[in-house]
Order: structure tokens, then C-alpha cells, then sequence
């Protein structure tokens, strides 16, 4: 068992764009259970992570940990992204 939180963003949103929330969560959600995908990762990769996610423009420069086979039960991570 597992239990996954969505949480809408922190504006007013419309109608139509809680509706587009609910519908898209939903299909995420029937996505990775229909194809029993594994996301888990270590929390120690998480706060790492978490940590380099604080620097400055660390969306283009920074890398982070990431899973490269979401069919696999075993952990095949690495680390992705920085430069482009």
C-alpha cells in the first residue's frame, strides 16, 4: 500500500482549472498504477535533492537525482540535468 498527496496550487484557482487539476491528477494516478511504475527513491537522495534545489538558478545548472527506470524494482538512479 502507498498513499501519494496531490495538493493544488496556492492561488484562486477557476473552476474550469480545478477541474483540469482533478482530471489530471487522476489520469497520473491511473497511469502509474495500470502500469505499476516504480518511483521510489532513497530519502537521502531526496534531501540531497531537496539541497541543491535551494542554490540560485538551480533548475538550468544544478544536476539531481533522478530515476532512469521507473519499470525496474531494483534502484537505477543518476544523476541528470546542469547544462544544457
Amino acid at each position: 500500500n502507498w498513499r501519494v498527496e496531490f495538493r493544488s496550487m496556492e492561488l484562486c484557482l477557476t473552476d474550469f482549472e480545478n477541474a483540469a487539476h482533478t482530471v489530471f491528477v487522476l489520469l497520473v494516478s491511473r497511469a502509474i498504477a495500470r502500469f505499476g511504475l516504480n518511483l521510489y527513491m532513497p530519502m537521502s537522495l531526496v534531501d540531497d535533492n531537496m539541497a541543491r534545489a535551494h542554490g540560485r538558478n538551480a533548475a538550468a545548472t544544478a544536476k539531481f537525482w533522478i530515476r532512469r527506470n521507473v519499470y525496474s524494482a531494483t534502484s537505477c538512479l543518476h544523476v541528470a540535468g546542469g547544462e544544457r
